[in-house]
């Protein structure tokens, strides 16, 4: 690679070694790639720009997405779990939300009994989405299509096959159906706690617009009988709904009873999140292991640790192919200005009740380190 010319002044001598270092690589997997550069997954990959991205075969657990664009991203074989960090991404026609769609296959289910033992046959992924357009098309009454659903949903063993049927009953029923579903799967006692687990998250993902569920997963959470991994699958799929802020002390009481501290995390993230995206920034970025936690006193060598954080990554933002995507700190152009910007948001998320611990004691020193 030649390494002169206008490139080499925007860049390093590492960023140039990674460049060729990519060169090199004749691989196109996603978390190879990133390994190879030497990025790290809890940091790198925020604010990013990552449309249509094929995912395939890819570990994406303990990725930081925050603020990416992952528009259009799909993949096959791909592992992510709730450590896999979604805060004000956008997740249009991605494979993290998405209804399948498949062209007709059939065109009606003649008997419900026969086409059932058929239907529950089909465990592999392309069966599935067979079965989707199957119940879509084929079955117009809404009431047996919902009834046939379930019986499948809660009679299948391949959990790609569960997901996919949940998934098609949260999309194709109203909301009463769907807290109907919701109730069926937390009293069937033959669903193993994982399954369970796996359906809440569901229910948060898709649903993330509907307060009504959220008020639903909070109520699961309160029950005395709920085993503590439900109540916390429960929490965490809560805090995941846009209107989380109008049940905070309810959720703050469960978040501060679990102990958790990736619980405690998430909460602070999604009460941010909700109030803006400055703000989700501010308490995501100054640490890879997850932004301000409630444990610690935020105090000024914090908070310009997180400014020069949240700096170094609207600088690489804005220097990237789709600088104008997600812009991060917009009203903010001076270095000068960035400490106490992260100073007012923190005092603004304290303000709106998020219960962190600031001491701002030397608040009245030069800002900007020397």
């Amino acid at each position: 690679m030649n390494r002169g010319g206008p490139l080499s002044d925007l860049l390093t001598a590492d960023d140039l070694d990674r460049l060729e270092a990519v060169e090199e690589v004749d691989d196109d997997n996603f978390i190879r790639l990133i390994e190879r550069l030497g990025l790290d997954r809890r940091v790198d990959l925020r604010y990013r720009d990552f449309s249509g991205v094929d995912f395939s075969d890819c570990d994406l657990r303990g990725c930081d997405f925050t603020g990416a664009d992952l528009r259009g991203a799909t993949g096959r074989n791909v592992e992510w779990d709730d450590t896999t960090i979604l805060t004000a991404a956008d997740l249009d026609r991605s494979m993290f939300v998405v209804e399948p769609k498949r062209p007709d296959i059939v065109q009606r289910l003649p008997e419900l009994g026969k086409e059932y033992a058929r239907i529950k046959r089909a465990y592999w992924t392309d069966q599935a989405m067979w079965v989707m357009d199957s119940l879509k098309e084929g079955i117009k009454n809404p009431i047996e299509r919902q009834a046939l659903a379930m019986s499948l949903y809660f009679d299948a063993t391949d959990g790609f096959v569960r997901n996919t049927i949940l998934q098609f009953v949260i999309h194709g029923s109203g909301r009463e159906a769907r807290l109907e579903f919701l109730n069926k799967i937390m009293t069937n006692r033959q669903i193993p706690p994982g399954t369970i687990a796996s359906a809440l998250q569901t229910f948060g993902r898709v649903l993330r617009q509907d307060d009504q569920i959220a008020v639903a997963l909070l109520g699961i959470a309160e029950d005395p009988g709920t085993p503590p991994a439900i109540v916390k699958e429960a929490v965490r799929a809560a805090l995941r709904n846009r209107y989380i802020l109008k049940h905070n002390r309810r959720v703050y009481r469960l978040v501060r009873a679990g102990q958790d501290t990736e619980l405690e995390n998430l909460y602070i993230r999604a009460f941010a999140a909700a109030i803006g995206v400055d703000h989700a920034t501010a308490v995501s970025e100054g640490r890879a292991q997850g932004g301000v936690s409630f444990g610690e006193k935020v105090t000024m060598e914090r908070v310009r640790e997180i400014a020069l954080n949240v700096w170094r990554t609207k600088q690489s933002v804005e220097a990237g192919p789709r600088h104008e995507w997600r812009p991060i700190f917009r009203d903010i152009g001076s270095r000068l200005e960035f400490e106490p910007y992260v100073m007012r948001l923190l005092s603004e998320l304290v303000e709106k009740g998020l219960k962190l611990n600031l001491d701002f004691a030397q608040a009245e020193e030069s800002l900007v380190p020397a």
